[in-house]
């Protein structure tokens, strides 16, 4: 029986290892000693290192002070909670720079004490870059929209006005907070309406990429506003 339950036990472990080896993520474990007691092929590349010449090391040597002493804290958290931990950072590898997705799982011995943690990282810098790429180009579009002379707005496809910039608000007499709270059947002029409609609709089917059309819009006051759309 003993010797059946070892085999078991020795089964799991390579089984565990398989996986650990073949995922995507890095895997790692420290001891309660700051010492590094695994780490799979994924992780020990970071640092241009093989499984077997990381394993056993102090987890400081790999790491510069700042980024190690961060760690410290995460790890000491789980050690004494017993609980796991999630966090998002930028690590510096030789390599370079890498924004990582860390949980941090505590492991227990047979006396349910937390032994050690094991981390698992997933490299997430693509995403935080394409992140960062969309915020530019929001900030971007931002600047070009609201400090336009030239009206602009936009709107759904039912008409209602989700955002003006301050120039389409000042021609037709409005507050931009009054324009957002308006369709754009209630500031064009009856008679253009189903022109309007029109254009957008041939846009939103894809049948053409613009279309441009004098339209006559209907300012606060009740005057009539000739503009080019």
């Amino acid at each position: 029986v003993v010797e059946e339950r070892t085999e078991e036990v020795r089964e799991s472990e390579q089984w565990y290892r398989l996986l650990a080896e073949t995922s995507p993520d890095m895997i790692f474990v420290i001891d309660r000693d700051d010492r590094i007691r695994y780490v799979n092929s994924r992780a020990a590349a970071q640092f241009g290192k093989t499984p077997e010449e990381v394993t056993g090391q102090a987890r400081t040597a790999l790491f510069p002070p700042g980024v190690a002493e961060d760690q410290l804290r995460g790890l000491q958290l789980v050690f004494k909670s017993g609980e796991l931990l999630a966090s998002e950072s930028a690590v510096v590898f030789p390599g370079g720079q890498a924004w990582l997705d860390t949980q941090l799982v505590p492991m227990r011995d047979g006396t349910d004490m937390v032994s050690a943690v094991m981390g698992i990282s997933r490299d997430v810098t693509e995403r935080k870059r394409g992140l960062e790429a969309m915020r530019e180009n929001d900030e971007r579009f931002r600047a070009i929209f609201e400090r336009s002379s030239i009206g602009k707005s936009l709107t759904t496809p039912d008409g209602e006005l989700i955002k003006v910039n301050k120039a389409f608000a000042d021609m037709l007499g409005y507050s931009i907070d009054e324009m957002q709270q308006l369709n754009t059947a209630q500031i064009t002029h009856p008679d253009d309406n189903a022109m309007s409609r029109e254009g957008a609709r041939s846009l939103l089917a894809g049948e053409r990429s613009s279309c441009r059309f004098d339209e006559r819009f209907i300012h606060k006051g009740g005057a009539v506003v000739w503009t080019n759309v």
